[in-house]
Order: structure tokens, then sequence, then C-alpha cells
């Protein structure tokens, strides 16, 4: 698995994440998902008890190119649209490499 990247992506939310959130959060993971050389693509909130205003995605992709696709998907640019009001600002993305 020498060329998987792996993404963390950290969205962060004016508000507690309601059902507009939930609702396009459902599509593009399924959308995503459903794309040549995702190997994974998981989004999590907070643990129960916390402030709910912020996802963060795990992705792995099979290689650079896939990943810079799926940047340019149609499924993905809806979904930054649809959630850049709510957003306090633009997203952490770091890309990660496994050492063991």
């Amino acid at each position: 698995m020498r060329n998987v990247v792996h993404v963390l992506a950290l969205l962060e939310f004016s508000s507690p994440i309601g059902e507009e959130v939930r609702g396009e959060l459902a599509k593009v993971v399924a959308a995503t998902r459903a794309e040549d050389g995702c190997l994974s693509y998981r989004a999590y909130v907070p643990e129960e008890g916390a402030v709910r205003t912020r996802i963060m995605f795990q992705e792995q992709w099979r290689d650079r190119g896939v990943l810079e696709r799926h940047l340019n998907t149609p499924h993905l640019l809806a979904f930054r649209n649809a959630m850049a009001p709510l957003m306090t600002g633009p997203s952490e993305v770091t890309l990660w490499e496994e050492l063991a």
C-alpha cells in the first residue's frame, strides 16, 4: 500500500450539526464511496456529550491521481457549496503517509 494516500479533513460549523448537514453528508459519502480508487471514506462527529460542531473525514485513496479527481467531482463541489455558508471557515485538510 505504498502509494495509498491518507487524508484527514476537519470541518467546523458555526452551530451544532443538524438534519440539513446530515442529509448533504449522506449524499456525498455515498457518491464518494462509489468512486474508482476510493478505498475508505468515513465521516465522524465528536463523542456524545461534546458539542457537535465538527465533522472529521478519514479517507484513503489508491493514489494521488484519484484523490485529485475526487476534489473536482460534482458531488464534492455540491457538498462544499452547500456547507460553506454553515461553516466557520475553510476546512483543514492534511495528507498523511503510513509509517508502520
